[in-house]
């Protein structure tokens, strides 16, 4: 079983791309925050071990996406062969783009939404 974690402020988004993953990957776990701050806590006090993918808005308030990254790196070891992170974002600021492609642990940044076919093709 695969698990995921979503990290979006939007709840349209969050229910759509919920839908999208059960479709692609019916028995796929996922847990879903519509805070940075919510997701480090459960990451760090509830449920250490990072999940198989991890989704993050990158524009939220109060800590964005970077921020979040910053911080998770600095509290837990990312393997990349057993955690995948993508930024997912519905404006493609060169910036930060360049600064996705500058972190190690982060696979890449995608639009929104999230689509059944790049679902599938995790599995």
């Amino acid at each position: 079983m695969k698990s995921f974690l979503l990290i979006e402020d939007d709840d349209i988004f969050n229910f759509i791309h919920n839908q999208i993953i059960l479709q692609a990957i019916p028995d796929a776990k996922i847990t879903i925050f519509k805070y940075a701050q919510q997701a480090l806590d459960y990451l760090n006090d509830i449920h250490p071990n990072l999940p198989d993918y991890i989704f993050l808005d990158l524009n939220m308030p109060e800590m964005n996406g970077f921020e979040f990254l910053d911080i998770l790196s600095k509290t837990h070891h990312i393997d990349c062969q057993k955690t995948t992170i993508y930024l997912v974002t519905s404006s493609l600021d060169h910036r930060d783009t360049e600064h996705a492609n500058s972190l190690d642990f982060v696979k890449g940044l995608i639009d929104k939404p999230l689509s059944i076919d790049f679902i599938k093709l995790l599995n």
